[in-house]
């Protein structure tokens, strides 16, 4: 539950960042998958799914506008995209990751 005027801080996998490296095998994504993708990831489709999935824990790929569009049509409002926090967020998942906070009137 929350307040009337609380804030809901969320993060996912930002699939903006993903799909824009998908075409550039130069991307820095490809460097950071070494670090935290399984070693089946073999592929760069192997990664990408990866990245959406995560072993079940996802069931939707996001991007900024998708993801403000959800918040709105569930009564949010002050949807923004922020910057990492690590007074909130965890280091290990600042890369490809999208924070967005919005307002429960």
């Amino acid at each position: 539950m929350l307040r009337p005027g609380g804030v809901f801080d969320v993060v996912v996998p930002d699939t903006q960042t993903v799909l824009q490296a998908y075409g550039d095998p130069d991307a820095l994504y490809w460097l950071e998958t070494k670090r935290w993708h399984p070693d089946w990831c073999q592929t760069k489709l192997d990664h990408i799914n990866y990245h959406f999935r995560q072993n079940g824990e996802h069931k939707y790929a996001w991007d900024a506008e998708t993801l403000a569009r959800t918040l709105e049509a569930a009564g949010f409002t002050s949807i923004l995209e922020r910057d990492f926090d690590p007074k909130l967020d965890t280091e290990e998942r600042r890369f490809a990751s999208l924070y967005m906070s919005a307002k429960k009137p």
